[in-house]
């Protein structure tokens, strides 16, 4: 099997000066321009995680992260994180940060399989095995 960077670093001249920049590989190019798309903060994170410490704070560094992820209506659920014994919270938070700090490795032949039927638009069989 043979690996190949999924970046690699340019420089660019602007003035005297030469800028580096991230460049992506084409072959990722072309993966993502077939309407594969995925929003950027749900990736795998290269970095570990913030921890988790408060319902609002942890997770991702640059974008918001909350404990729950709760449709918008589901108030109640809500409030009642928000007003619990931060105490009470300490044990999912521990857990939380002790899962996220579990290295993983992304199934190659699964995530294969999912890209194919996606680029498809579904698969047949799929519908008859659940429903």
């Amino acid at each position: 099997m043979k690996y190949e960077k999924a970046f690699y670093k340019i420089y660019r001249i602007t003035g005297v000066y030469k800028d580096p920049q991230l460049k992506i590989h084409p072959y990722l190019t072309n993966l993502f321009s077939n309407s594969l798309l995925f929003e950027a903060y749900r990736m795998p994170m290269v970095t570990p995680p913030l921890p988790w410490y408060s319902p609002a704070k942890g997770g991702y560094f640059l974008s918001k992260s909350n404990l729950l992820r709760l449709k918008p209506g589901l108030n109640e659920q809500r409030i009642l994180i928000e007003n619990t014994d931060p105490s009470n919270m300490y044990p999912i938070y521990d857990s939380l940060n002790t899962l996220s700090s579990c290295a993983w490795r992304i199934n190659k032949r699964i995530l294969d399989l999912i890209v194919s039927v996606f680029i498809k638009k579904g698969n047949k069989d799929l519908v008859r095995i659940f429903f």
